[in-house]
Protein backbone atom coordinates (compact mmCIF):
# COMPACT_ATOMS: atom_id res chain seq x y z
CA UNK A 1 0.00 0.00 0.00
CA UNK A 2 1.20 3.50 -0.84
CA UNK A 3 -0.36 6.87 -0.06
CA UNK A 4 -0.79 8.70 -3.35
CA UNK A 5 -2.18 11.96 -1.98
CA UNK A 6 -3.52 13.55 1.19
CA UNK A 7 -5.98 16.42 1.62
CA UNK A 8 -7.41 18.04 4.73
CA UNK A 9 -9.09 21.23 5.88
CA UNK A 10 -9.03 22.77 9.36
CA UNK A 11 -6.71 20.14 10.87
CA UNK A 12 -4.62 21.43 13.78
CA UNK A 13 -2.43 24.33 12.53
CA UNK A 14 -3.41 23.76 8.87
CA UNK A 15 -6.24 25.56 7.15
CA UNK A 16 -5.75 23.44 4.03
CA UNK A 17 -3.56 20.51 2.97
CA UNK A 18 -3.55 19.24 -0.63
CA UNK A 19 -0.40 17.42 -1.69
CA UNK A 20 0.63 14.50 -3.88
CA UNK A 21 3.21 12.23 -2.27
CA UNK A 22 6.27 10.38 -3.55
CA UNK A 23 7.84 7.08 -2.55
CA UNK A 24 10.44 9.11 -0.62
CA UNK A 25 9.19 12.30 1.06
CA UNK A 26 11.41 14.87 2.81
CA UNK A 27 9.40 17.22 5.06
CA UNK A 28 11.15 20.55 5.64
CA UNK A 29 10.30 23.67 7.58
CA UNK A 30 11.38 25.93 10.42
CA UNK A 31 10.69 25.09 14.04
CA UNK A 32 6.97 25.48 14.88
CA UNK A 33 6.06 25.58 11.18
CA UNK A 34 3.76 22.54 11.45
CA UNK A 35 5.88 19.54 10.38
CA UNK A 36 4.80 17.46 13.37
CA UNK A 37 1.16 18.48 12.83
CA UNK A 38 1.37 17.17 9.27
CA UNK A 39 2.61 13.81 10.56
CA UNK A 40 -0.15 13.89 13.21
CA UNK A 41 -2.70 13.71 10.40
CA UNK A 42 -1.45 10.22 9.53
CA UNK A 43 -1.31 9.31 13.21
CA UNK A 44 -4.96 10.34 13.57
CA UNK A 45 -5.99 8.06 10.68
CA UNK A 46 -3.95 5.24 12.20
CA UNK A 47 -5.52 5.71 15.65
CA UNK A 48 -9.03 5.87 14.18
CA UNK A 49 -8.28 2.68 12.29
CA UNK A 50 -7.00 0.88 15.42
CA UNK A 51 -9.51 2.26 17.96
CA UNK A 52 -12.50 4.51 17.26
CA UNK A 53 -13.17 8.17 16.48
CA UNK A 54 -13.53 9.32 20.10
CA UNK A 55 -10.23 7.71 21.11
CA UNK A 56 -8.40 9.04 18.05
CA UNK A 57 -9.54 12.61 18.78
CA UNK A 58 -8.65 12.23 22.48
CA UNK A 59 -5.13 11.10 21.53
CA UNK A 60 -4.79 14.34 19.56
CA UNK A 61 -5.44 16.29 22.77
CA UNK A 62 -9.21 16.55 22.34
CA UNK A 63 -11.36 18.62 20.00
CA UNK A 64 -9.79 21.88 21.20
CA UNK A 65 -6.37 20.93 19.76
CA UNK A 66 -7.62 18.69 16.98
CA UNK A 67 -9.27 21.39 14.87
CA UNK A 68 -7.66 24.53 13.51
CA UNK A 69 -7.53 27.40 16.02
CA UNK A 70 -9.21 29.75 13.51
CA UNK A 71 -12.19 27.39 13.06
CA UNK A 72 -15.66 28.59 13.96
CA UNK A 73 -17.96 26.25 15.89
CA UNK A 74 -19.86 25.18 12.77
CA UNK A 75 -16.86 24.59 10.49
CA UNK A 76 -15.98 20.97 9.78
CA UNK A 77 -12.79 19.03 9.28
CA UNK A 78 -12.45 17.24 5.94
CA UNK A 79 -9.86 14.53 5.31
CA UNK A 80 -9.28 12.78 1.98
CA UNK A 81 -6.59 10.16 1.40
CA UNK A 82 -5.87 8.21 -1.79
CA UNK A 83 -4.15 4.81 -1.64
CA UNK A 84 -2.55 2.57 -4.27
CA UNK A 85 -2.32 -1.21 -3.78
CA UNK A 86 -0.23 -3.97 -5.30
CA UNK A 87 -1.97 -6.82 -7.12
CA UNK A 88 -1.33 -9.24 -4.23
CA UNK A 89 -2.69 -7.08 -1.39
CA UNK A 90 -6.48 -7.15 -1.53
CA UNK A 91 -8.50 -9.75 -3.41
CA UNK A 92 -12.13 -10.77 -3.26
CA UNK A 93 -13.11 -13.67 -1.06
CA UNK A 94 -13.12 -16.84 -3.19
CA UNK A 95 -16.66 -17.91 -2.23
CA UNK A 96 -18.04 -14.99 -4.26
CA UNK A 97 -16.84 -16.69 -7.47
CA UNK A 98 -18.59 -19.54 -9.31
CA UNK A 99 -17.19 -23.01 -8.59
CA UNK A 100 -16.16 -23.62 -12.20
CA UNK A 101 -13.53 -20.89 -11.66
CA UNK A 102 -14.30 -19.14 -14.94
CA UNK A 103 -14.56 -15.69 -13.38
CA UNK A 104 -11.69 -13.27 -13.99
CA UNK A 105 -9.11 -12.64 -11.28
CA UNK A 106 -10.07 -9.37 -9.61
CA UNK A 107 -8.07 -7.29 -7.11
CA UNK A 108 -8.55 -3.96 -5.37
CA UNK A 109 -6.06 -1.67 -7.12
CA UNK A 110 -6.75 1.55 -5.24
CA UNK A 111 -8.94 3.32 -2.72
CA UNK A 112 -10.00 6.84 -1.81
CA UNK A 113 -11.12 7.52 1.76
CA UNK A 114 -12.95 10.72 2.63
CA UNK A 115 -14.43 11.84 5.95
CA UNK A 116 -16.24 14.95 7.12
CA UNK A 117 -16.00 15.53 10.87
CA UNK A 118 -18.00 18.01 12.90
CA UNK A 119 -18.20 19.24 16.49
CA UNK A 120 -21.73 19.29 17.95
CA UNK A 121 -20.18 20.47 21.25
CA UNK A 122 -16.79 21.90 22.19
CA UNK A 123 -15.60 18.47 23.38
CA UNK A 124 -17.39 16.06 21.04
CA UNK A 125 -16.47 15.02 17.49
CA UNK A 126 -18.77 13.12 15.11
CA UNK A 127 -18.25 11.67 11.65
CA UNK A 128 -21.02 13.29 9.62
CA UNK A 129 -20.10 11.27 6.54
CA UNK A 130 -17.47 8.79 5.47
CA UNK A 131 -16.83 7.59 1.93
CA UNK A 132 -14.62 4.79 0.68
CA UNK A 133 -14.22 4.34 -3.06
CA UNK A 134 -12.66 1.01 -4.00
CA UNK A 135 -11.25 0.55 -7.49
CA UNK A 136 -11.52 -3.05 -8.67
CA UNK A 137 -9.28 -4.24 -11.51
CA UNK A 138 -9.49 -7.34 -13.69
CA UNK A 139 -5.85 -8.45 -13.69
CA UNK A 140 -5.83 -10.03 -17.17
CA UNK A 141 -6.88 -6.96 -19.16
CA UNK A 142 -6.84 -4.05 -16.71
CA UNK A 143 -10.61 -3.37 -16.86
CA UNK A 144 -11.62 -1.04 -14.02
CA UNK A 145 -14.78 -0.98 -11.94
CA UNK A 146 -15.55 1.25 -8.95
CA UNK A 147 -17.75 0.95 -5.87
CA UNK A 148 -18.31 3.81 -3.42
CA UNK A 149 -19.37 2.96 0.13
CA UNK A 150 -21.06 5.82 1.97
CA UNK A 151 -21.64 6.02 5.72
CA UNK A 152 -24.15 8.54 7.03
CA UNK A 153 -25.15 8.15 10.66
CA UNK A 154 -25.48 4.43 11.39
CA UNK A 155 -26.30 3.51 7.80
CA UNK A 156 -23.84 2.32 5.16
CA UNK A 157 -24.86 2.16 1.51
CA UNK A 158 -23.02 1.30 -1.69
CA UNK A 159 -23.00 2.88 -5.15
CA UNK A 160 -21.59 0.63 -7.88
CA UNK A 161 -20.20 1.54 -11.28
CA UNK A 162 -19.58 -1.96 -12.64
CA UNK A 163 -20.28 -3.88 -15.84
CA UNK A 164 -21.41 -7.50 -16.20
CA UNK A 165 -17.91 -8.88 -15.70
CA UNK A 166 -18.11 -7.67 -12.10
CA UNK A 167 -21.57 -9.14 -11.50
CA UNK A 168 -20.48 -11.30 -8.53
CA UNK A 169 -19.19 -8.16 -6.77
CA UNK A 170 -22.69 -6.68 -6.99
CA UNK A 171 -24.08 -9.85 -5.42
CA UNK A 172 -21.45 -9.74 -2.66
CA UNK A 173 -22.30 -6.11 -1.88
CA UNK A 174 -26.00 -6.90 -1.57
CA UNK A 175 -25.21 -9.66 0.95
CA UNK A 176 -22.76 -7.55 2.92
CA UNK A 177 -25.12 -4.58 3.31
CA UNK A 178 -28.25 -6.52 4.23
CA UNK A 179 -28.02 -5.41 7.87
CA UNK A 180 -27.04 -2.00 9.37
CA UNK A 181 -23.94 -1.56 11.49
CA UNK A 182 -25.00 0.23 14.72
CA UNK A 183 -21.44 1.43 15.43
CA UNK A 184 -20.66 2.74 11.95
CA UNK A 185 -20.77 6.43 12.92
CA UNK A 186 -17.74 5.94 15.21
CA UNK A 187 -16.02 3.11 13.32
CA UNK A 188 -13.43 3.85 10.66
CA UNK A 189 -15.25 2.91 7.45
CA UNK A 190 -12.28 0.84 6.25
CA UNK A 191 -12.92 -1.42 9.28
CA UNK A 192 -16.60 -1.94 8.48
CA UNK A 193 -17.64 -5.59 8.68
CA UNK A 194 -19.52 -5.09 5.42
CA UNK A 195 -16.36 -4.17 3.50
CA UNK A 196 -14.25 -6.71 5.35
CA UNK A 197 -16.69 -9.45 4.40
CA UNK A 198 -16.09 -8.77 0.69
CA UNK A 199 -12.29 -8.82 0.79
CA UNK A 200 -10.09 -11.83 1.50
CA UNK A 201 -7.92 -9.84 3.93
CA UNK A 202 -8.76 -6.83 6.06
CA UNK A 203 -7.60 -3.49 4.68
CA UNK A 204 -4.90 -2.28 7.00
CA UNK A 205 -3.38 1.18 7.50
CA UNK A 206 -0.02 -0.20 8.53
CA UNK A 207 2.01 2.93 9.28
CA UNK A 208 5.13 3.01 11.44
CA UNK A 209 5.75 6.37 13.14
CA UNK A 210 9.14 6.77 14.82
CA UNK A 211 10.63 9.52 16.98
CA UNK A 212 13.55 7.74 18.63
CA UNK A 213 14.87 8.55 22.10
CA UNK A 214 18.34 7.02 21.92
CA UNK A 215 18.79 7.01 25.71
CA UNK A 216 16.01 4.44 26.21
CA UNK A 217 17.47 1.46 24.25
CA UNK A 218 20.62 1.69 26.36
CA UNK A 219 18.61 0.53 29.36
CA UNK A 220 17.67 -3.08 30.07
CA UNK A 221 14.45 -4.37 28.44
CA UNK A 222 11.80 -6.62 29.91
CA UNK A 223 11.88 -10.17 28.54
CA UNK A 224 8.16 -9.95 27.76
CA UNK A 225 8.45 -6.89 25.50
CA UNK A 226 6.93 -6.58 22.02
CA UNK A 227 8.83 -7.84 18.97
CA UNK A 228 7.59 -4.84 17.00
CA UNK A 229 9.71 -1.70 17.36
CA UNK A 230 7.99 0.95 19.47
CA UNK A 231 7.79 4.59 18.42
CA UNK A 232 10.55 5.77 20.80
CA UNK A 233 12.69 2.64 20.24
CA UNK A 234 12.82 1.63 23.91
CA UNK A 235 12.29 -2.09 23.12
CA UNK A 236 15.19 -2.33 20.63
CA UNK A 237 16.80 -5.17 22.61
CA UNK A 238 13.64 -7.29 22.27
CA UNK A 239 13.54 -6.74 18.51
CA UNK A 240 17.26 -7.47 18.10
CA UNK A 241 16.86 -10.69 20.10
CA UNK A 242 14.30 -11.90 17.54
CA UNK A 243 16.60 -10.86 14.67
CA UNK A 244 19.63 -12.59 16.24
CA UNK A 245 17.67 -15.85 16.56
CA UNK A 246 16.93 -15.93 12.83
CA UNK A 247 20.14 -16.71 10.86
CA UNK A 248 18.89 -15.10 7.65
CA UNK A 249 17.71 -11.89 9.34
CA UNK A 250 20.85 -11.72 11.46
CA UNK A 251 23.07 -12.01 8.39
CA UNK A 252 21.09 -9.26 6.64
CA UNK A 253 21.25 -6.98 9.69
CA UNK A 254 25.02 -7.40 10.11
CA UNK A 255 25.62 -6.80 6.42
CA UNK A 256 23.70 -3.49 6.50
CA UNK A 257 25.26 -2.43 9.80
CA UNK A 258 28.74 -3.29 8.47
CA UNK A 259 28.21 -1.07 5.44
CA UNK A 260 27.70 1.92 7.75
CA UNK A 261 29.76 0.96 10.83
CA UNK A 262 32.40 -1.56 9.66
CA UNK A 263 33.92 -2.06 13.13
CA UNK A 264 30.90 -4.10 14.32
CA UNK A 265 30.64 -7.75 13.27
CA UNK A 266 28.08 -9.43 15.55
CA UNK A 267 25.02 -8.82 17.72
CA UNK A 268 23.64 -10.74 20.68
CA UNK A 269 21.60 -10.24 23.84
CA UNK A 270 22.58 -10.93 27.46
CA UNK A 271 20.12 -11.83 30.23
CA UNK A 272 20.44 -10.08 33.58
CA UNK A 273 19.50 -11.33 37.05
CA UNK A 274 16.27 -9.28 37.29
CA UNK A 275 14.64 -10.92 34.24
CA UNK A 276 15.73 -8.13 31.93
CA UNK A 277 18.36 -8.12 29.20
CA UNK A 278 20.58 -5.88 27.11
CA UNK A 279 21.74 -6.13 23.54
CA UNK A 280 25.44 -6.13 22.71
CA UNK A 281 27.53 -5.43 19.63
CA UNK A 282 30.87 -7.04 18.91
CA UNK A 283 33.60 -4.58 18.02
CA UNK A 284 36.56 -6.04 16.14
CA UNK A 285 39.31 -4.04 17.84
CA UNK A 286 38.27 -4.17 21.49
CA UNK A 287 39.83 -6.52 24.04
CA UNK A 288 36.34 -7.04 25.41
CA UNK A 289 34.66 -8.62 22.36
CA UNK A 290 31.08 -7.50 23.04
CA UNK A 291 30.05 -3.99 24.11
CA UNK A 292 26.73 -3.67 26.04
CA UNK A 293 24.22 -1.16 24.72
CA UNK A 294 24.81 0.92 27.87
CA UNK A 295 28.25 1.93 26.52
CA UNK A 296 27.34 2.43 22.86
CA UNK A 297 27.26 5.97 21.49
CA UNK A 298 23.97 7.77 20.83
CA UNK A 299 24.76 7.84 17.12
CA UNK A 300 25.38 4.09 16.98
CA UNK A 301 22.06 3.43 18.74
CA UNK A 302 20.26 5.74 16.31
CA UNK A 303 21.78 3.97 13.29
CA UNK A 304 20.78 0.55 14.65
CA UNK A 305 17.22 1.80 15.31
CA UNK A 306 16.94 3.19 11.78
CA UNK A 307 18.19 -0.05 10.17
CA UNK A 308 15.71 -2.12 12.19
CA UNK A 309 12.79 0.17 11.30
CA UNK A 310 13.68 0.24 7.60
CA UNK A 311 14.36 -3.44 7.00
CA UNK A 312 12.74 -5.50 9.77
CA UNK A 313 9.37 -3.84 10.43
CA UNK A 314 6.23 -4.87 8.53
CA UNK A 315 4.89 -1.41 7.74
CA UNK A 316 3.68 -0.11 4.40
CA UNK A 317 4.77 3.44 5.25
CA UNK A 318 7.48 4.66 7.64
CA UNK A 319 7.61 8.11 9.25
CA UNK A 320 10.87 9.32 10.86
CA UNK A 321 11.20 12.51 12.90
CA UNK A 322 14.75 13.91 12.61
CA UNK A 323 16.56 10.56 12.16
CA UNK A 324 19.89 12.34 11.63
CA UNK A 325 20.34 13.22 15.31
CA UNK A 326 23.80 12.33 16.74
CA UNK A 327 25.05 10.95 13.38
CA UNK A 328 28.16 12.12 11.49
CA UNK A 329 27.40 13.90 8.16
CA UNK A 330 29.16 11.22 6.09
CA UNK A 331 27.03 8.52 7.72
CA UNK A 332 23.87 10.59 7.30
CA UNK A 333 24.42 10.33 3.55
CA UNK A 334 24.58 6.55 3.90
CA UNK A 335 21.32 6.60 5.87
CA UNK A 336 19.70 8.64 3.09
CA UNK A 337 20.92 6.11 0.53
CA UNK A 338 19.40 3.27 2.57
CA UNK A 339 16.09 5.09 2.80
CA UNK A 340 16.02 5.80 -0.92
CA UNK A 341 16.77 2.14 -1.62
CA UNK A 342 14.03 1.00 0.74
CA UNK A 343 11.46 3.45 -0.66
CA UNK A 344 11.02 1.18 -3.69
CA UNK A 345 9.09 -1.21 -1.43
CA UNK A 346 8.07 0.97 1.56
CA UNK A 347 6.93 4.56 1.41
CA UNK A 348 9.27 6.76 3.48
CA UNK A 349 8.54 10.11 5.18
CA UNK A 350 11.34 12.04 6.90
CA UNK A 351 10.94 15.23 8.92
CA UNK A 352 14.34 16.91 9.06
CA UNK A 353 16.37 20.12 9.40
CA UNK A 354 19.47 18.58 7.84
CA UNK A 355 20.69 19.89 4.46
CA UNK A 356 22.30 16.53 3.62
CA UNK A 357 18.83 15.02 3.23
CA UNK A 358 17.91 17.92 0.97
CA UNK A 359 21.03 17.65 -1.19
CA UNK A 360 20.74 13.87 -1.60
CA UNK A 361 17.04 13.92 -2.56
CA UNK A 362 15.18 14.77 -5.75
CA UNK A 363 13.49 18.16 -5.87
CA UNK A 364 10.18 16.35 -6.49
CA UNK A 365 10.51 14.57 -3.12
CA UNK A 366 10.73 17.75 -1.03
CA UNK A 367 7.76 19.14 0.91
CA UNK A 368 7.99 22.62 2.46
CA UNK A 369 5.86 23.55 5.47
CA UNK A 370 5.68 27.20 6.50
CA UNK A 371 3.47 29.56 8.52
CA UNK A 372 1.34 32.29 7.01
CA UNK A 373 2.56 35.59 8.47
CA UNK A 374 -0.92 37.12 8.54
CA UNK A 375 -3.23 34.34 9.76
CA UNK A 376 -0.58 32.15 11.39
CA UNK A 377 -1.84 28.96 9.75
CA UNK A 378 0.52 26.28 8.38
CA UNK A 379 0.69 25.59 4.67
CA UNK A 380 2.40 22.87 2.67
CA UNK A 381 3.81 23.07 -0.85
CA UNK A 382 6.27 21.40 -3.20
CA UNK A 383 9.28 23.50 -4.29
CA UNK A 384 9.40 21.50 -7.54
CA UNK A 385 6.24 23.42 -8.53
CA UNK A 386 7.73 26.84 -7.76
CA UNK A 387 8.91 28.97 -10.68
CA UNK A 388 11.11 31.00 -8.34
CA UNK A 389 12.93 27.90 -7.07
CA UNK A 390 13.57 26.74 -10.62
CA UNK A 391 14.96 30.20 -11.41
CA UNK A 392 17.34 30.00 -8.42
CA UNK A 393 18.51 26.54 -9.48
CA UNK A 394 19.21 27.74 -13.03
CA UNK A 395 21.88 30.07 -11.55
CA UNK A 396 24.00 27.16 -10.26
CA UNK A 397 22.61 27.30 -6.74
CA UNK A 398 22.04 23.91 -5.14
CA UNK A 399 18.72 23.10 -3.52
CA UNK A 400 20.59 22.59 -0.22
CA UNK A 401 21.98 26.13 -0.53
CA UNK A 402 18.43 27.45 -0.93
CA UNK A 403 17.38 25.49 2.13
CA UNK A 404 20.23 26.77 4.31
CA UNK A 405 19.54 30.38 3.28
CA UNK A 406 15.78 29.89 3.91
CA UNK A 407 15.04 30.67 0.27
CA UNK A 408 13.04 27.47 -0.21
CA UNK A 409 10.55 28.56 2.43
CA UNK A 410 10.47 32.20 1.35
CA UNK A 411 9.84 31.20 -2.27
CA UNK A 412 6.59 29.51 -1.21
CA UNK A 413 5.12 32.69 0.34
Amino acid sequence: MKIKSIEATNFRSFEKIDVHLSDFNIILGANSSGKSNFIQLFRFLLDWHHFDLDTAVALQGGAEYFKNFNCSKNEKIMIRCEFLFGDQEYRLRPFFFPLENKSPKIVVSGAIFKATLGFPTSTRCDAFTQELELEFKIVDDGTIGKVTFVQSGNKISALANLDQRFLHINEAILKAFKYPDPESSKTFLVNSWAIWSILRTRMNLNFGLFDFDVKLPKKASQITGKNELEEDGHNLAVVLRAIARDPIKKKQFLRILGDILPFYSDVKTESLTDKTFLFQLRENFQKRPYIPSTFLSDGTINIVLTIVALFFERHHALFFEEPERNIHPHLIKKIVDLMQERSSTKQIFVSTHNPIFVKASRLEDLLIISRDRVKGVSKISKPSESIEVKRFLSHDLGVDDLFIQNLLEESQE
